[in-house]
This record gives structure tokens, C-alpha cells and sequence, in this order.
């Protein structure tokens, strides 16, 4: 039975059109509720007590994910069902305040989640050379949090507020650093240029022990940040500033950019991610820049090709 199960409740009270019609009821004459059958008064005072209580949980932010995400998706629905209730709960408050302000406390988690799947997922990658200490976001990053309130993963702010403050996702116990760390590497993840950064400072990590015959045991992430984050986006940004420039060296033009050798479209997504380094710069210089390697690599191309011949006409003199 449907009414035994407070989730199907939830979407009956959002999909069905009758909920309307049965909080209209309550508030005509006895004398027709008492005509009702025991099941059509049970239906009745089910669904006003879970919208209630829908009502009360979304006010002070304690609201199921689920519950919160069902009511965003149908929210001309619910706020029809608020209206036809008149339960008065926010006095004259705006309802809609209160649905964007929820949903922009869910849309903070939901944004961190990502980040730190960005981060876990980069942790992974250099797993032949450092193994990062990772297993306890991974179980939080994995969990159901669908069941929880949002007051469990966030701040919330309730409506009376008078002064703002920004949500803080509460869920994940990541430091400030951190979690700068996991936006960063969320926003450049899809860069070539940063992968190649990222993975030579963990050879780099890996070597240093290797010299010492010293084997690295797990590496928090705060460590992994110090020794191995700063310095590959300190790398990353200064291969941004020369190529915009036009300042690299031939050499570090054969090194950073090989892979993109006749694959010129990847290389302009390459150099518009890495332009999120500075917001407010422009991207005129892709296009002279992109040419530019091209150019080299035919050249490049060219040269070996006449090394070749010389060294084939060499054998053959």
C-alpha cells in the first residue's frame, strides 16, 4: 500500500491533481466529511499531515535531498498545493524565496560533490607513483545522501535571516585549501596540458623517495597538495603566461604540445580551459598561437624528413 510508504506519499502529493481537491475539502462543511468512507478521510488527513510536515522540514532546511529535488521538479505544483492548503506557514513570506534559497543550498553541494569526484579521480591517476590517502572521501563521496537532510550536508539559512552568509558544505570536512584545490582541479581537468603537469610532479614525488631508497607510504591530501598540487599548477600557469606571450622555446613547444600534432580543434579546447586561469582575459591570441605550432611541427616534420634522406643517402654513397 502507497500509504505506507512516506517517499510514494511525497509524489502522489506532487503528481496527482486530486491532492488539490482534497485539501479544498478540509476546508468545506463537516457535514460532507462525514459522508467520506474511513479510507477516503484516512487519505485525507495522510496527506495533509505529510505536507505538513513536508512544509515544516523544508522551512528549517532539515528536507530529504529526495524530498527537495521532487519539489524543485515539480514546483508550480507544490506551491499550488501550498496555496490551495493556506496552511500559513510563512506569513506572509514568499514561498518562491524559500524554494531558491534550498535550491541554491543544494545546487553548493552538489557543485563540492563534483569537485572532490574531480579531485579523487586525479588522486587515482597517480596511484603508480603515489598512493593518496583517499578511502574516507571516497566512502562519503559514494554514500546515498538522497535520505539525508540538507541541513546534514550544508548550512542552511532560514528565511527570518536578516543578515546573509554564504552555504558552507559541511559534508565533506574538506579544509579551505582543499577545497580550492578540488574546485581548481575540477574547472582545468579536461587539460592535456594540465595532466602532463600533474603527472611529472608525481614522478618527480616518486624519484625523490626512489633516491632515497625511501618508500612513501599513504600521502594525505594535505601533503599531496604542499608537495604535489602547487607546484603543477605553478607549472600550468606559467606555461599559460608563455604561450599567450609567445615567449616558449622551440623545446617547449616539442615537449608540451607533441600530442597535438593534426589535432589543432583539441588544442584550441586545450588553450580556452586554460584561459580560465585569468577570468577577465580574452582569447584573441588562440588563433595566432594554434598557427604558430602548427607551423613549427610541419617545420619539425620537414626537418626529419630530410634527416632521413641524408642518413638514406649516406648508406647508400
Amino acid at each position: 500500500n502507497f500509504l505506507d510508504d512516506r517517499d510514494s506519499v511525497v509524489q502522489h502529493l506532487l503528481d496527482w491533481s486530486a491532492t488539490r481537491t482534497i485539501f479544498k475539502l478540509q476546508g468545506m462543511d463537516s457535514k460532507l466529511i462525514n459522508q467520506l468512507s474511513d479510507e477516503a478521510c484516512h487519505l485525507m488527513a495522510m496527506a495533509d499531515s505529510v505536507f505538513l510536515d513536508l512544509m515544516s522540514k523544508l522551512r528549517d532546511g532539515s528536507v530529504q535531498v529526495k524530498h527537495l529535488e521532487w519539489i524543485l521538479k515539480k514546483k508550480s505544483s507544490f506551491k499550488a498545493l501550498h496555496n490551495t492548503r493556506n496552511a500559513g506557514s510563512f506569513r506572509g513570506k514568499n514561498l518562491e524565496d524559500l524554494l531558491v534559497l534550498r535550491q541554491k543550498e543544494l545546487f553548493a553541494f552538489n557543485e563540492e560533490s563534483n569537485w572532490m569526484d574531480s579531485l579523487l579521480i586525479m588522486c587515482r591517476k597517480i596511484n603508480e607513483f603515489a598512493k593518496v590517502e583517499i578511502e574516507e572521501h571516497e566512502k562519503l563521496l559514494s554514500a546515498n545522501i538522497k535520505s539525508k537532510g540538507l541541513s546534514e550536508l550544508v548550512t542552511v539559512k532560514q528565511i527570518e535571516d536578516l543578515v546573509p552568509f554564504p552555504t558552507r558544505v559541511t559534508y565533506f570536512t574538506l579544509s579551505e585549501q582543499l577545497k580550492e584545490m578540488a574546485r581548481d582541479i575540477h574547472n582545468f581537468k579536461d587539460s592535456h596540458v594540465l595532466q602532463m603537469c600533474w603527472e611529472n610532479e608525481a614522478k618527480a614525488f616518486h624519484e625523490h623517495y626512489a633516491a632515497n631508497d625511501e618508500e612513501a607510504s599513504e600521502i594525505p591530501l594535505e601533503a599531496v597538495h604542499t608537495a604535489m598540487w602547487v607546484p603543477c599548477l605553478d607549472k600550468y600557469k606559467g606555461i599559460f603566461k608563455k604561450t599567450k606571450q609567445g615567449s616558449l622555446t622551440f623545446e617547449e613547444v616539442s615537449t608540451i604540445f607533441k600530442v597535438y600534432v593534426d589535432r589543432y580543434e583539441e588544442l584550441r579546447s586545450d588553450f580556452k580551459i586554460m584561459c580560465g586561469i585569468e577570468m577577465s582575459t580574452n582569447s584573441d591570441w588562440i588563433e595566432k598561437r594554434i598557427k604558430q605550432i602548427e607551423e613549427y611541427h610541419k617545420l619539425h616534420l620537414a626537418v626529419e624528413s630530410a634527416q632521413v634522406i641524408m642518413k638514406a643517402q649516406n648508406m647508400l654513397s
